[in-house]
């Protein structure tokens, strides 16, 4: 059996939307989202997402995630 490559993030979903983040980070491992434990999605394993927890302030995770170079999805 073949080992999961490491998946390249390009999505963050914020805690507004967490219902569509499950959703979406269980068909594409280039999307994370607060408290996020990781997954293998089609061969490409995605690390724990640990820039927040759903109750961090805008002004502190925000920065974060965009000098990630993530795109941002939010209500």
């Amino acid at each position: 059996m073949s080992r999961a490559e490491p998946a390249a993030v390009r999505f963050y979903f914020d805690a507004d939307v967490l219902g569509l983040a499950h959703v979406v980070a269980a068909l594409r491992s280039d999307a994370t989202y607060p408290g996020d434990p990781g997954a293998v999605v089609k061969r490409r394993e995605r690390p724990a997402c640990l820039i927040a927890n759903p109750a961090t302030k805008d002004d502190l995770w925000i920065p974060q995630v965009a000098s990630l170079g993530w795109l941002i999805i939010t209500a």
